[in-house]
């Protein structure tokens, strides 16, 4: 659990540190939020938006998993990932601006059972429908997603 906490926090720097020459990224942002991506317990989000299309991906932390044998002893530690790509429409707007947004998620995991196993898939299509609510220097969001996935997201981007 330390580990992922360690991940977790790096991810977090280096997203701020890639982002905060905005100056020389126009146009694209960072967030955190949570369930996006959808699935994820907390992920860090990159946007690009430019008019009334925006493009965003993602990856966020679903969670590390035990499994105990009769015995008492560990047999297998599992970590899986989310990550996601998606489109979002915004509708026109100063600072209330409702979108629609529709991707495919992905998930990333590994397991430990006296050997190192992964797996990968990207067949989660998901579609919402939210509202952002944007400021000078940040913005927040929530939204719903009802494809697959039916989950709350909501979150803040810089």
């Amino acid at each position: 659990m330390k580990n992922v906490r360690l991940w977790l926090v790096l991810v977090a720097i280096i997203g701020i540190n890639v982002f905060s020459l905005r100056a020389e990224a126009k146009g694209w942002s960072w967030g955190v939020g949570y369930h996006n991506p959808p699935g994820a317990t907390i992920g860090v989000n990159f946007m690009h938006l430019w008019s009334n299309w925006a493009f965003e991906t993602g990856i966020g932390y679903i969670g590390v998993g035990e499994s105990w044998n009769r015995d008492g002893e560990r047999e297998a530690t599992s970590f899986t990932v989310a990550g996601d790509v998606n489109m979002k429409y915004l509708f026109d707007g100063r600072t209330f601006r409702p979108y629609l947004q529709g991707g495919f998620g992905a998930a990333l995991s590994t397991a430990t059972n006296g050997s190192v196993g992964a797996g990968t898939s990207l067949s989660h299509p998901f579609a919402g429908a939210g509202l952002f609510i944007f400021g000078r220097k940040f913005y927040f969001y929530a939204s719903y997603l009802f494809v697959n996935e039916n989950a709350l997201q909501f979150g803040i981007g810089f």
